[in-house]
């Protein structure tokens, strides 16, 4: 029912590139936040990293009445803001903080999103899928072109077509459905300095640079790759381990769409296979394409000069701060004027039907090389049970086995969710369909736990949600890992296909 609802369901495509919410990476640490603990206990360990009001007719400063949960959800992503929307929609209380001052813009760090049916059917079922997609396109097809004729050699159909959309599209999008629909808005500019995972009066409390205070029952980390809710809390910052890949992209954004392409395809070029690298093209619904050149090491023996940086960045906010400073021409990075006159040379003996096709200098010019990507393997260490008492006091559950991840604390206090807990490298296009999903896998975990029917079930108390934290904790990392595994094989061979 969804395939069709997707394919006949018409577009109004809707030019809000600048529009948009920050990333769901995007916790920048200039200093790590002090933590004041006053005992472990895991039903209650909360962290967070900005701060927001998502409530109806409640103020801040309210006292929140017993058993009645209150959610503090860090990160205004995708991932964060459908967080909310799943909260509001169940009557819960939220609180959404934001570090980002104004809502995300398309940079060279953003890029375009397909929603394959994992995505749609996350933003189906929490009832947002009508308002993605009238700032969306769709795609068909995917298009692959010979580099050096011009000639397609594969079409690939999509059916049910993918939803394409940009991420400050995706995010501005959701963050209209919380606000008219659920009367909840983004505190933006929320900086914190100081976490209190247990007060004597078993809640968290998130303190921000600007000395205000936000405190709740329950906290969910949205707030990306780098999230300071994870690193913040010993039992996840033992889980974590980054990994990075021997690949990455160097990023364009041309200035519109070339006129031998559709809006309603992807479009590849392969060169020769000794090249080892291709070029994928994603229109916009703004009328631009976003363009990524795919790198691996091997590409390294012919081309040296496309050596990715060394990733020193820690969150989507600092890229922000960068390109918000507006350096001089004459500060425009010779560099960038270099790359561009070396990846026409190379397009020109390599792909040439890439620039016959329509790309210009203009497009060369907005070349970024990326750091390699990476991703967030979560694994509980084995010999932590031998050799740390803490780690022990921490879990305090029994049936939790050591070596396997876990995306919330044992007593249900805090859940991860998105790419805090699980990001993925981007080569088969899940990241965001992902954290979507686990948005809404939460959604249905505190379904579970409560009590009643769908259509009469009680208010939801702190225990419920509680509990439903910790079950989708515990069973929502089998789900994810096989998809993360196949990514990662997938940004370590995808040049041999």
């Amino acid at each position: 029912m969804l395939d069709d609802y997707i394919s006949i369901h018409h577009i109004h495509r809707k030019n809000t590139e600048d529009l948009g919410s920050s990333s769901e990476e995007e916790d920048f640490k200039e200093e790590t936040p002090q933590i004041q603990i006053e005992t472990h206990s895991c039903g209650t360990d909360q962290a967070s990293e900005a701060g927001v009001d998502y409530n109806l007719d409640h103020d801040d400063d309210d006292i929140i009445p017993a058993g009645e949960p209150h959610v503090i959800v860090i990160g205004g992503g995708p991932a964060g803001i459908l967080m909310a929307i799943i909260l509001r929609q169940r009557g819960i209380r939220v609180t959404v903080l934001e570090k980002m001052e104004t809502q995300d813009k398309w940079s060279s760090r953003s890029y375009s999103i397909n929603l394959n049916q994992r995505g749609r059917n996350a933003l189906f079922k929490a009832g947002v899928l009508d308002e993605v997609i009238e700032v969306s396109a769709q795609r068909y097809e995917i298009v692959v072109h010979d580099g050096i004729t011009g000639k397609m050699t594969t079409i690939i159909p999509k059916y049910p077509p993918d939803v394409a959309v940009s991420r400050p599209d995706l995010t501005w999008a959701l963050e209209q459905v919380l606000m008219e629909k659920y009367n909840t808005k983004v505190k933006r500019g929320a900086r914190v300095n100081d976490f209190v995972l247990k007060r004597p009066d078993d809640m968290v409390e998130v303190v921000l640079k600007d000395g205000k205070s936000f405190v709740g029952t329950h906290l969910v980390g949205a707030d990306g790759k780098w999230s300071t809710v994870r690193d913040s809390i010993p039992y996840f910052r033992q889980q974590a381990f980054l990994r990075s890949e021997p690949c990455w992209g160097v990023h364009m954004t041309a200035p519109e769409l070339p006129p031998k392409w559709t809006k309603g395809s992807t479009v590849i070029f392969r060169p020769r296979k000794d090249a080892m690298f291709y070029v994928i093209c994603a229109p916009l619904p703004s009328g631009k394409c976003s363009i990524t050149m795919v790198c691996y090491d091997e590409t390294l023996q012919r081309y040296p000069w496309l050596a990715p940086p060394i990733d020193s960045q820690k969150s989507w906010t600092s890229e922000q701060w960068k390109l918000d400073s507006k350096p001089s021409k004459a500060d425009l990075n010779n560099g960038d004027a270099e790359l561009s006159l070396n990846l026409e040379e190379l397009f020109l003996m390599e792909l040439p039907a890439f620039l016959d096709a329509g790309i210009d200098r203009r497009t060369l010019r907005t070349a970024r090389i990326h750091p390699r990507v990476s991703w967030l393997d979560m694994n509980l260490p084995m010999q932590t049970t031998n050799n740390s008492s803490t780690t022990k006091n921490l879990a305090r559950d029994e049936s939790c086995l050591f070596g396997e991840a876990r995306y919330s604390t044992p007593g249900g206090g805090v859940a991860l969710v998105g790419d805090s807990c699980h990001a993925c490298t981007a080569s088969l296009g899940q990241g965001c369909n992902l954290a979507l999903d686990s948005a809404v896998a939460l959604g249905d975990a505190i379904d579970e736990c409560s009590v009643g029917t769908p259509s009469n079930r009680n208010k939801i108390s702190s225990n419920d949600l509680s509990l439903a934290f910790a079950n989708y904790g515990r069973t929502r990392p089998e789900v994810v890992r096989p998809i993360q595994a196949a990514s990662e094989a997938a940004s370590k061979n995808s040049h041999k296909w």
